[in-house]
């Protein structure tokens, strides 16, 4: 069943948030547009997850669709064990939108407000509205059968598992 799912091609997607210590991200590969006639997302992480309890305290967060070129962010903030100051990354990388850090150089940003929370088993799915969205340009990051493609030509950007 999972080789099945892996063959769902899914966007790449880093949700930013300030947290103690600075900036932080996560990894995701479940963002989904929730239809209705208020712009909303909804994402799934792993209960345990200290991004998690992260974003929630947080209540605000960026959804950063990342561009071909940025698997390496993808595979940075996929990582359970990294640090978790605002130097993690260079000063370069980061950017700051109503308050919010978010990613320089991706396809697309979502600036969201959590609004609700629904147990799912090992996960919980978020649920938050959509306040601002800013367009980027190029192609996106793309998680299919396991690997992250920069296009699905036959182009893999980066093998192993990813969220």
């Amino acid at each position: 069943m999972t080789h099945a799912l892996q063959r769902f091609a899914a966007g790449i997607t880093v949700l930013t948030f300030d947290a103690p210590g600075g900036a932080a991200g996560v990894t995701v590969s479940t963002l989904t547009p929730v239809p209705g006639t208020c712009p909303m997302v909804s994402v799934a992480l792993r209960r345990a997850s200290k991004s998690l309890s992260e974003l929630l305290t947080a209540e605000a967060f960026t959804a950063n669709a990342l561009a071909a070129d940025q698997a390496s962010l993808a595979q940075h903030f996929a990582r359970r064990r990294r640090s978790r100051e605002t130097s993690q990354l260079p000063p370069d990388t980061w950017a700051q939108a109503a308050g919010i850090p978010r990613l320089r150089q991706a396809t697309s940003w979502l600036e969201c407000r959590v609004d609700q929370t629904a147990s799912l088993r090992d996960h919980v799915l978020v649920i938050a509205t959509v306040t601002a969205g800013i367009p980027g340009s190029g192609p996106p990051l793309i998680g299919f059968t396991g690997a992250l493609h920069a296009d699905l030509s036959g182009t893999t950007t980066a093998r192993g598992s990813h969220p």
